[in-house]
């Protein structure tokens, strides 16, 4: 049902060796959300992914996907990583780096299906990449090697797609395209999205929260305040220079 949550966060915390690195964590995802997550480095951002995805088991709290605990929920999400170099002679062809994105619906050892072959067709496709389907991956533009891992997530019909900083190594001209094609995305499926560029997400996501050890998120798409008070702990000016005053509360010296 569109009123029910399809993730769950309660009471989370997570970290390494024992250290929390975010905590107090409440957050219900609802369909077609587009959540935009900010927050300082080293804020626990990239920590909560890991959490939502079963790969960092929580410290403390619960998460639940789909009614189900994480790691069985978890095949319900799709992950786009940060973009990350790599070796440009590494031979391996944008299909296969996309149906690369089947393996958790068929098992490893399985062969791949017709379905699975149209899935990944379908998948790339959808990102404009069927063209490119048989280029190394090593000889993309990083826009279009973005795609491609796009499409992976695709290709594991996700209910929930998580994405890392993905236009942070991508050309300026670039991040709105990719921008645009998951705002097509987002009709059809919940997005959540960390990110540093506030420029853009301001006039994609639906709602923003900010993560800085704690979670600061109020289901709006205004940065309020005490949002950045408590995340960034230093003066408002710093963080909205530069951006467009709509994500902003308004204030009494606003001018045009």
């Amino acid at each position: 049902m569109a009123d029910e949550p399809i993730i769950v966060v309660r009471d989370l915390a997570a970290g390494y060796d024992g250290i929390p690195v975010i905590e107090g964590i409440d957050l219900d995802v609802y369909p077609h959300d587009f959540i935009g997550l900010i927050g300082p480095n080293g804020g626990g951002k990239t920590t909560l992914l890991r959490a939502l995805l079963g790969i960092l088991p929580p410290m403390r709290g619960s998460i639940e996907i789909m009614g189900l605990p994480v790691q069985k929920g978890r095949r319900y999400l799709g992950y786009v990583p940060q973009l990350a170099e790599f070796d440009h002679d590494f031979p391996i062809s944008v299909w296969d780096v996309a149906r690369m994105g089947r393996i958790g619906r068929r098992g490893l050892l399985r062969r791949y299906s017709a379905e699975d072959d149209q899935t990944v067709r379908q998948a790339l496709e959808r990102v404009e990449m069927i063209d490119h389907a048989q280029r190394p991956i090593g000889a993309l533009s990083g826009g279009q090697r973005q795609r491609v891992y796009i499409a992976r997530a695709l290709a594991a019909d996700p209910k929930v797609l998580l994405l890392d900083e993905p236009t942070a190594s991508v050309d300026p001209e670039i991040r709105g395209s990719i921008y645009e094609l998951l705002h097509e995305l987002n009709r059809e499926m919940t997005i959540l999205l960390v990110t540093h560029d506030l420029s853009v997400i301001s006039s994609y996501v639906k709602t923003i929260g900010c993560v800085a050890r704690r979670l600061f998120y109020e289901g709006a798409k205004e940065i309020s305040q005490e949002m950045l008070d408590n995340a960034y702990h230093c003066p408002v000016d710093l963080i909205a220079h530069g951006l467009p005053h709509r994500v902003l509360p308004e204030h009494e010296h606003h001018q045009h």
